[in-house]
């Protein structure tokens, strides 16, 4: 697919919020990610400088998402929630707040995932949507049972943490 690839030190806070505001069908976040229950500023995206990306800052520091028709966060626990804040409030995770703020598909995970075998099903499942023009949901599916079908990645861990929120097509 062409596109921008942003990698370890280029990957920062200041041009994920550039990319975030323009025009990409597909944003895809392939970092690190931390989601502490009950806290915002314990949440966070690791960032190719070091840094932490909080989930607080995301929801509060102009990071929008309108423009993509979907966002993949492959990270670990992105699609995770929970935990209740000193007020009382759950805690929404990455892929909610994503949604929020204006991205129409997210692709979150609900655990850790294995850097190998992640990257084999995202690689399968842009494949599929490219080259056989399937919606994101089908497209996830068949890069799932594919993956499912390999010996060495047959147990759920490896293709069940993908979860897809918003818009299937």
């Amino acid at each position: 697919m062409p596109g921008e690839i942003y990698l370890d030190e280029a990957f920062t806070a200041v041009r994920l919020r550039d990319v975030s505001q323009r025009k990409f069908p597909l944003l895809h976040v392939a970092s690190h990610f931390r989601f502490s229950p009950g806290t915002e500023v314990n949440s966070f995206l690791l960032l190719g400088d070091g840094a932490h990306l909080t989930l607080g800052d995301i929801r509060t520091q102009n990071y929008r998402f309108d423009n993509a028709d979907l966002l993949t966060l492959s990270a670990c626990d992105t699609g995770l929630g929970g935990g209740r804040d000193e007020q009382g409030k759950e805690i929404e995770g990455f892929g909610v707040i994503a949604q929020q703020q204006g991205a129409k598909a997210v692709l979150a995970t609900l655990w850790p995932v294995a850097d190998q075998s992640t990257a084999i099903l995202m690689a399968d499942l842009y494949r599929r949507r490219q080259d056989m023009k399937l919606t994101k949901i089908e497209a996830l599916k068949q890069a799932q049972m594919a993956l499912q079908a390999q010996p060495k990645y047959g147990h759920p861990y490896y293709w069940a943490p993908f979860i897809l929120m918003g818009n299937w097509k």
